[in-house]
This record gives C-alpha cells, structure tokens and sequence, in this order.
C-alpha cells in the first residue's frame, strides 16, 4: 500500500513563548497521523522516521526543540488522525489559521485535503509528496541504501534509535524531514521566503544520498 505524506511545516523566524519570552531561530512542523487506533503502528513509524532526520545534528546543552533542520530548532506538532474526521479537520482549520503556519505534514491525507484545500491556497502552504521521488523510492526497494548524515545505513539507524524495525512509512518519514533540511539549508534559514523554498524543495530529491 502507498503511504502519501504532505508536509505543512509551521514556520516562525520567532515563536512566541510566553507573554515576556520568545524562542528565535525555530519553526514548527505539523504532522498528521494515526496515533491511536488500529493505524497507530503506521503513524508511530512515520513520526519516528521524521524525527530521526531532526536530531541527526546541531544539538546542543539545555535545548528545548525536538531536534534542528537546516540550521534551525524544529518542533513538532502531531494532530491524531486516528480521531473522528470532523475532529481531526476542526484541529487541523485551527492549526492552518494560526500565525505563522507556512507548511502541513501526514500520512494518507487525500480525504482531508479535499476538505481543507481552499484553506491551504489561502494560506500558501507547500506540500511536498516523498513518495513520488526517486529518493524514497530507491529506498523502499534498498532500505539500506538511504545514509543517514552520518552514513549509516537507515534501518540500523533507526533500530538503534527506537528498537525496532523501520517500514516504509518511516522511510517517508525521514525522507520528508530530510527534504525539509535540504530545503531550509538551501535559502540559508529564510522560510518565509515561500517561492525560494519551494524551488529548493523541488531540487532536494536530487541532492539526498
């Protein structure tokens, strides 16, 4: 079965906090998955993959965020599809009006895009599909042959981080994030930058190992 993932990452050159503290330097990425349920497996696979790419490099003592892409501190925000879909929909509206919100990321979206797609050209979010490049399908069908930045190969990685053995969804996961990386690298930080961004996105395929 295909797994389709879409990415919405929630940008803020700064993000707010607290009334008296603001974090700079970071962004938000949102992810839609099955987190609960008979699914759960599926979407468990597909966070962990993405989160592995997140804290591949660039941490540091005392850091807050769940890991960095290109340069910056990422932090994730998991909505649970496994909910009812009205929920789920309500939740994921709230989320795309939200300041700052530039990009949205899940696994097996297509019903919930038809209904939040005006939503998403309103808002100028960019999606991004792994499935269809040659990336993450090279590395379904030779896992071991997606490094990580360490060059390591993926399952060993991933098995040493989590214990278990990785599926494709986790593939597209880590592919996902690893995209995101390329991608923020490439315009140097500057996420706001939407037509810079999404032309670095675009070439990220080429770029992966």
């Amino acid at each position: 079965m295909i797994i389709r993932f879409w990415i919405a990452f929630a940008t803020a050159t700064v993000l707010a906090t607290s009334a008296s503290s603001v974090r700079a330097h970071a962004f938000n990425v949102a992810f839609l998955a099955p987190l609960s349920g008979p699914n759960a497996p599926q979407g468990r696979q597909a966070v962990d993959g993405f989160l592995l790419a997140t804290r591949e490099r660039d941490g540091h003592a005392f850091e807050e965020s769940d890991g960095h892409l290109g340069g910056l501190d990422s932090y994730l925000i998991t909505i649970d599809s496994g909910h009812d879909a009205e929920v789920v929909r309500r939740q994921l509206e709230k989320l795309l009006h939200s300041e700052g919100i530039v990009f949205l990321s899940g696994v097996s979206m297509s019903e919930m895009l038809a209904a939040i797609g005006i939503i998403l050209d309103q808002k100028q979010t960019i999606l991004v599909d792994p499935v269809d490049s040659a990336v993450y399908r090279s590395a379904t069908s030779d896992p071991a042959g997606l490094l990580t930045l360490d060059g390591t190969p993926f399952p060993a990685a991933f098995r040493q981080a989590y214990g278990y053995d990785p599926d494709a969804g986790a593939i597209g996961g880590y592919v996902t994030a690893r995209f995101i990386d390329a991608a923020v690298s490439a315009v140097e930080g500057r996420i706001s930058q939407r037509d810079a961004l999404h032309r670095a996105l675009e070439r990220a395929d080429t770029k992966l190992p």
